[in-house]
């Protein structure tokens, strides 16, 4: 049978969504897998946490939904209030232009 810390570290890597931990950890599970002592079951669930633990990679982060929604939604509003001072720009770049007339009029002093 696995240490029983090693199986409540692989479960509280998988809630938490933890990857600093896992290659280290990984290999010691993987080292118990292999123990002859090991019962069925407790391979069974060690091969499940590294499983779920390998699936999700080490650079995976666990938020909350709400927290996600409310970044999203940040982000939209973030893209609206660009999209409106890119438009805004342009406004005024067209703006400018008429009022400072074509660029060949500036440049040729005989048409003043």
């Amino acid at each position: 049978m696995p240490p029983p810390n090693l199986v409540a570290v692989l479960q509280e890597i998988v809630k938490r969504g933890w990857g600093t931990a896992t290659p280290r950890v990984l290999q010691e599970a993987k080292r118990a897998l292999k123990l002859d002592t090991t019962s069925t079951e407790d391979k069974l669930e060690l091969a499940q946490l590294i499983g779920l633990i390998e699936l999700r990679g080490p650079e995976t982060i666990t938020i909350p939904r709400a927290t996600y929604l409310a970044m999203q939604d940040g982000l939209e509003s973030l893209q609206n209030k660009v999209a409106s001072l890119l438009a805004e720009v342009g406004e005024l770049r067209e703006k400018l232009r008429v009022a400072l007339g074509s660029p060949e009029r500036r440049n040729n002093p005989r048409d003043s």
